[in-house]
């Protein structure tokens, strides 16, 4: 190897030709092969140090050529046998929906239970807005049939209840030709899931059991959110309300209940009622939590008497992920 061409081409040519040599061994070669190159063997061995990316990260970054790069190993831990830990969810983490966005909320829907006039109302609200992006906020099935409480066997199939909601998936794609659609699972959905482990469990594991193949969300391009994973629109979270252990309690208001339990910008379906709380910081930061009426049936056998009203909601996300929320209302026919 002629001794005429720079460092850099020297050290190249040995890493090449020697990839798993020792830094140090190969140094030793190179500096007695090429004396002229370096005033000592340490200078000599610091050349393949920097090539190797042995000098630091500031330095690693500099290397032109990387392919001799080794990245530094961390020190094993004296603990490194203790057995893989399982996790029932592979990777929790919000779902992110980045700006900019105009999000139409369906809350409570309860197929078949839905009140008719209020969810026309709500999705023509969604069409005159141009809005983009569809989210069935949970519950949108009733899934009353599996349900673990004691059920009127007269009340409709659950038959009927598939149906209804592949017709409400039907519709939203008819008039919501290039609108995203995204169904964030409830605590009603989730009853396929329990009775399926009680009822079969043999057949969990087979495609054409799970819940969004037998309502067809992926014939209608419906994106599925299960597992109580948040959604996050910008800097906006959003649940279904039922993710949090022991629910959210509502001593004033459920929107005040979400921020005493999130601490963070939110907003929440499932208690039916419509509601808004916001607090500021000492340092002057507004944190602002909403819940959503819902658009089912209000007088159902089970709770006749309750607080719920009906509504909906318009999510606004710009491309920095700043958000405006308009909680909507429906009373008498009007939208407030």
């Amino acid at each position: 190897m002629p001794s005429a061409i720079n460092k850099q081409d020297v050290v190249r040519a040995y890493l090449d030709k020697f990839p798993k040599a020792a830094t140090t061994t190969l140094a030793s070669k190179a500096y007695r092969e090429h004396p002229a190159l370096w005033p000592t063997r340490d200078a000599c061995r610091c050349a393949f140090r920097y090539a190797r990316g042995a000098t630091g990260e500031k330095h690693r970054r500099q290397v032109k050529d990387k392919r001799h790069l080794r990245l530094p190993q961390q020190a094993v831990s004296p603990f490194a046998k203790l057995p893989e830990g399982w996790k029932e969810i592979s990777d929790y983490k919000p779902v992110q929906f980045d700006g900019p966005c105009k999000v139409l909320v369906l809350p409570d829907i309860h197929m078949p239970y839905q009140e008719t006039v209020a969810l026309d109302i709500a999705l023509q609200t969604g069409l005159e807005s141009k809005a983009d992006t569809i989210l069935l906020l949970g519950d949108t099935i009733d899934c009353f049939a599996l349900s673990q409480w004691q059920t009127d066997p007269r009340e409709r199939k659950f038959e009927h209840e598939v149906l209804c909601l592949r017709s409400l998936f039907e519709l939203l794609r008819e008039h919501y030709l290039k609108a995203r659609l995204v169904w964030k699972w409830g605590n009603h959905e989730e009853r396929w899931e329990r009775y399926m482990q009680c009822k079969a469990p043999e057949l969990l594991d087979i495609d054409d059991f799970d819940f969004a193949s037998i309502v067809r969300a992926p014939q209608y391009e419906v994106e599925v959110i299960r597992d109580r994973v948040p959604l996050r629109f910008g800097k906006l979270f959003a649940i279904h309300g039922h993710e949090y252990r022991g629910s959210i309690s509502n001593p004033v208001n459920p929107a005040r209940g979400l921020y005493l339990r999130s601490k963070v910008n939110a907003i929440c379906a499932h208690f039916h009622q419509s509601s808004h709380h916001s607090e500021t910081a000492m340092d002057g930061k507004l944190t602002s939590c909403w819940s959503l009426g819902c658009l089912c049936d209000l007088h159902p056998r089970y709770m006749p008497l309750n607080k719920w009203s009906h509504g909906f909601a318009l999510i606004d996300v710009d491309a920095n992920g700043a958000f405006s929320v308009e909680n909507k209302r429906i009373i008498d026919g009007k939208v407030w």
